[in-house]
């Protein structure tokens, strides 16, 4: 509903995703575990079978795109819990949603995702621009890139290293960099701040399989 009321609205479409990070030890030998945010891009709502021969349905799961070289599937694959902040401005609705994260690589027949390949596949050729696609062919995510002397020369590198020749349209294959980025809520808290006084909700995924909804104060 709140997808629905922000429609066109640009920025809905963004939203905070925080992760866990393990960071070095302390005196006591613990690792740190630390905060870590970015901001994504909502896709869609996940259409593919729930398990292996399944029929695709529509689901719950909130589907974003990565590059498997970034840090945050590294952190995903050591803690897949992970919280969404996401802002709806038009109708001033902010949701957390919590649960976990699901990676779908290239690879994922090795983990028993195999089943979701068809959705990655479909997201890169009919859901993403020439640009998005050319992401995937950069170079590596947080690399140190050589700083040039010459701002015209530096441009000229810039181009060659971020503009794949030829443009990776619709008809090209998945690189092996793309992944589908997967959040399955077991929780959600939805908080209206339009309107006095503010109204806060809590809804549970239940071991049911059912959605459990409780008013608190804001």
């Amino acid at each position: 509903r709140a997808l629905k009321k922000n429609g066109g609205c640009y920025e809905a479409k963004y939203a905070q995703l925080a992760t866990i990070e393990k960071g070095e030890a302390g005196d006591d030998g613990i690792p740190a575990m630390l905060p870590r945010v970015r901001t994504i891009v909502f896709r869609s709502f996940l259409n593919a079978p729930t398990a292996p021969g399944a029929p695709s349905s529509k689901t719950e799961t909130l589907e974003f795109i990565t590059d498997r070289r970034s840090r945050k599937c590294n952190q995903l694959l050591e803690h897949s819990a992970a919280e969404l902040s996401w802002y709806f401005p038009r109708t001033r609705e902010q949701f957390r949603v919590a649960g976990q994260l699901k990676l779908v690589g290239a690879d994922a027949d090795e983990y028993g995702m195999g089943h979701m390949l068809e959705a990655r596949l479909r997201r890169w050729k009919g859901g993403m621009s020439d640009n998005a696609r050319a992401q995937f062919m950069w170079p590596e995510p947080a690399a140190s890139r050589e700083q040039l002397s010459d701002a015209a020369a530096q441009e000229e590198k810039d181009k060659t290293d971020f503009v794949p020749e030829p443009p990776l349209g619709p008809d090209s294959e998945p690189t092996d960099a793309f992944c589908l980025l997967l959040l399955e809520p077991s929780s959600v808290d939805h908080l209206v701040l339009k309107g006095f006084p503010q109204k806060r909700t809590l809804y549970k995924l239940g071991d049911d399989g059912e959605w459990s909804e409780q008013r608190v104060n804001p």
